[in-house]
C-alpha cells in the first residue's frame, strides 16, 4: 500500500494548483466584441429590424454592408450598389434602402433613387431626416425630368441623321388635274368627227366622179386627200378618245400615273403605267 502514496500526493498537488484559494478574486468574464460604427451618412443593418435571421446571416450583411460603403468612398458606385443590395436582400432591412438611394443617386438614376426614398419613408414615416429626403426627392424629380428631355432630344437627333444618310426618295408626282383627260376626250372627239366629215365628202366626190360623163382628175385627188384625211384624223381621234378615257378611269381609282400621248406616223402612241 506504501507505492500508493506518491501517487496520491502527486494527485492532491495537481488538484490544489487548479482549485482556487479561499478568498481569492474571481477572474472578470471576457468582454463582448465591440459592433464596428458605422460610417458617417449611411444606414448599416441591425438585428430584429427586418425579417428574421440567423446570426450568420447577420454577420454576412454586415460584411456586404462594410465592403458596400468602402467600394463607395473608392468611386466604384455600381460594385457598391449589388453589396448593398445583397445586404438588403438578406436581412430586409429597411434603413438599408437609405444607402441604395445614395448610391442611385450618385449614379444619375433619380427614377430608382426616388424609389427607394418612398420604401425608406414608408418604413420609417417619423424619420428625423424626413424634410431633408423630401428635399432631395424634388431634386431628383428635375434631373429625371431634364434626362427625359436629354433623351427625347438625342432620339430626335439621332433620327434626322439617320434620315439624312437614307437616300433620297423622289417627291412623289402631283396628281393629275381632272380637267386634263375630259379635255382629252373632247379633243378626240372633234377630231374623230372631222375625219369622218372628211370620209364622207371623199365618199361624196367619188359618187359625183362616177356618176359624171367627163372624168375630172383635179376633183379625184381632191377626194382621195380627203379620203386619206379622214382615215388620218379618225385614226387620231380615236386614239385621243382611248387615252381620255384611261387616263379618267386611273384617276378615279385614285392613282396619279404618268400617261403620255405621242405621234408615231399617221397616228399616236399612249404610254404609261397602269
Amino acid at each position: 500500500m506504501l507505492w500508493m502514496l506518491p501517487v496520491l500526493l502527486i494527485s492532491g498537488t495537481a488538484l490544489g494548483e487548479e482549485t482556487a484559494e479561499p478568498g481569492a478574486p474571481t477572474p472578470a468574464a471576457p468582454a463582448p466584441q465591440a459592433e464596428e460604427p458605422v460610417p458617417t451618412g449611411f444606414r448599416g443593418p441591425a438585428r430584429g429590424a427586418g425579417k428574421i435571421i440567423t446570426p450568420a446571416a447577420y454577420e454576412e450583411a454586415k460584411r456586404l454592408f462594410q465592403e458596400g460603403v468602402s467600394l463607395f468612398q473608392q468611386g466604384r458606385l455600381g460594385s457598391a450598389r449589388a453589396r448593398f443590395a445583397d445586404a438588403y436582400q438578406l436581412t430586409g432591412e429597411p434603413d438599408l434602402l437609405y444607402n441604395l438611394a445614395l448610391v442611385s443617386t450618385e449614379l444619375d438614376r433619380p427614377l430608382e433613387a426616388i424609389r427607394y426614398y418612398e420604401r425608406y419613408l414608408q418604413a420609417h414615416p417619423d424619420a428625423k431626416e424626413r424634410t431633408e429626403i423630401e428635399l432631395e426627392r424634388v431634386t431628383l424629380r428635375r434631373r429625371a425630368a431634364a434626362l427625359q428631355r436629354i433623351e427625347t432630344e438625342e432620339a430626335a437627333r439621332r433620327r434626322q441623321e439617320a434620315e439624312a444618310r437614307s437616300p433620297k426618295r423622289a417627291p412623289p408626282a402631283p396628281p393629275l388635274r381632272p380637267r386634263a383627260p375630259l379635255a382629252l376626250l373632247g379633243a378626240g372627239g372633234v377630231v374623230l368627227l372631222a375625219g369622218l366629215a372628211c370620209s364622207f365628202a371623199s365618199v361624196g366626190i367619188g359618187a359625183s366622179i362616177n356618176g359624171s360623163d367627163r372624168y375630172d382628175a383635179g376633183l379625184d385627188t381632191t377626194g382621195r386627200g380627203l379620203g386619206s384625211a379622214g382615215i388620218a384624223l379618225d385614226v387620231i381621234g380615236g386614239a385621243a378618245l382611248a387615252a381620255g378615257g384611261t387616263w379618267l378611269l386611273v384617276q378615279r381609282r385614285g392613282r396619279a400615273e404618268r400617261i403620255s400621248l405621242a405621234p408615231r406616223g399617221l397616228g399616236f402612241t399612249l404610254s404609261g403605267s397602269f
